[in-house]
């Protein structure tokens, strides 16, 4: 069966090995004293229910967060428009976009570029990461290592050998039960175990009824990062509010 394997476990994210369901994903980069999976759902967006198309009402007030400018790109668009540039601003959508085609007519590119992104609406929203699984335990010196994915049957293994005996890790996402599986077992005793979850997003972890419950939230908006590194983009009105969401981990022995 074919199956796609390495002698060493992933740096990054391009060589990770990658496991799903069609809805669940993990990227698992196999490592010994510290295991991660990388987490994804395929339903978590950024964003909240709303109308995204230009309207023609007051797009001053609606106006874009960035404008593009021939000298300096793309900037935020916080400064005091122009009276001109407000003036073109108003009318239908089929007003402006006359505008549009005159300023290109007469070869006035910097005054069609922003009148024009006043009629995208809104920026497409982004997938974002449900969270990351951690599984720590301290092996000592390890060999024979390898890390592989059976493409037959969508699991993928960890495998290596220490002194106290060989150890194995199974993980897959099964489909029926739409849940990511992962199996350990070994010739020794397994060490200690300590298991985390984290987000990059907002987000929150308790224990309850022997379940390990990471609660999180989406922004409510974001921007390009071709445009805007910053922080995420949480909002306080509950109708701007992201998606909510929960990670949900059991052990069982």
């Amino acid at each position: 069966m074919e199956r796609m394997f390495f002698h060493r476990s992933a740096d990054n994210f391009c060589e990770t090995l990658l496991i799903g369901n069609g809805r669940l994903g993990a990227a698992v980069y196999g490592g010994v004293c510290e295991d991660v999976y990388d987490l994804n759902d395929d339903t978590l967006w950024s964003g909240y229910p709303r109308d995204c198309i230009y309207d023609g009402t007051d797009s001053v007030k609606e106006k874009r967060k960035y404008i593009f400018t021939e000298k300096e790109g793309y900037i935020p668009n916080c400064a005091e428009l122009t009276k001109e540039f407000a003036e073109d601003c108003k009318g239908t959508k089929q007003e402006i976009f006359e505008r549009v085609k005159e300023y290109l007519i007469q070869d006035k590119v910097e005054k069609a570029q922003p009148l024009l992104e006043q009629l995208y609406g809104t920026y497409c929203q982004s997938y974002q990461p449900a969270g990351c699984l951690k599984i720590k335990g301290e092996y000592g010196e390890f060999s024979e290592y390898e890390r592989a994915l059976t493409l037959g049957t969508a699991i993928q293994t960890t495998g290596f050998k220490t002194a106290t005996g060989a150890y194995r890790r199974e993980a897959f996402a099964s489909y029926p039960d739409d849940v990511i599986v992962i199996r350990y077992e070994g010739d020794g005793k397994l060490p200690s175990t300590e298991i985390a979850l984290e987000s990059k997003l907002r987000a929150s972890v308790s224990f309850e009824n022997g379940t390990l419950i990471m609660d999180g939230e989406a922004p409510g908006d974001t921007i390009p990062s071709y445009l805007f590194t910053g922080e995420p983009d949480y909002r306080d009105d509950p109708a701007e509010r992201g998606m909510r969401y929960a990670v949900a981990l059991r052990v069982k022995s």
